[in-house]
């Protein structure tokens, strides 16, 4: 999936032809985020408050990472004229 992304003659990778590599990565993410949780877990196997404590720091992270990626995608990115043109027909 990665190939027609590496391998494009355009310069910078496509969106587009990169969207096939969507799921491995949110893949990655989850495995990561859950290795995350069961190191902390195993670290803190009784403390209630220590357990609690880093879940809501590891979604607090998270929540905090969707809020910035939707400004940068449908606030930023959106707005700016070379997306215009980037995607234009002409």
């Amino acid at each position: 999936m990665f190939l027609p992304v590496i391998l494009t003659a355009e310069g910078l990778p496509h969106g587009l032809r990169s969207i096939g590599t969507a799921v491995p990565v949110f893949m990655l993410v989850g495995l990561g985020t859950n290795y995350m949780l069961y190191i902390w877990y195993r670290t803190f196997p009784v403390n209630k408050l220590a357990r609690t404590t880093g879940l809501v720091a590891i979604c607090a992270l998270m929540i905090l990472s969707l809020i910035q990626a939707y400004r940068a995608y449908f606030v930023a990115w959106a707005q700016d004229s070379r997306t215009y043109e980037a995607y234009s027909e002409t």
